[in-house]
């Protein structure tokens, strides 16, 4: 595996996370929503018929909802495939930076602030860290495609 292939694999667990993250904040919008429209309030309401914009609501609820699992099956299978190639690279603070970076989803001033490190030194160690991951990576597939 290139270590381009192992930056994108990275950034693509970020980016995931992010989208579990705004599906979320958009499902607890349209709950309250639902829930202000739908009448919470205890007083009798009697409807001929079902109101279709709850109805669309509901539904896009639904479907969100089931975005919402995928990802977060996505982002489980590919965290647990994360910290097992991490777990095998032996140097501590190559490990910090890619953990704090793409588990923690911290940003580089941060990172920066946790390791006592300037910004330079960091970003020499995520490209030689990105190196030792793809390395592991490649090798945790060929163990996965070796069971399978």
């Amino acid at each position: 595996m290139t270590v381009t292939e192992a930056k994108t694999f990275l950034q693509s667990l970020r980016s995931t996370a992010k989208q579990i993250a705004e599906k979320d904040r958009v499902l607890q919008l349209l709950r309250t929503q639902l829930t202000l429209s739908s009448g919470q309030d205890n007083s009798p309401r009697v409807k001929a018929s079902p109101d279709p914009g709850l109805e669309r609501i509901m539904c896009v609820v639904l479907d969100l909802e089931a975005e919402k699992k995928a990802l977060e099956k996505e982002f489980s299978r590919d965290r647990e495939l994360t910290l097992r190639c991490l777990s095998r690279i032996q140097k501590g603070q190559y490990c910090a930076v890619l953990f704090f970076r793409y588990i923690c989803a911290e940003s580089w001033n941060t990172i920066c602030l946790k390791l006592h490190l300037s910004r330079p030194w960091v970003m020499r160690l995520h490209r030689q860290a990105v190196a030792l991951f793809a390395q592991e990576l490649e090798e945790s597939v060929k163990r996965y495609m070796g069971d399978t």
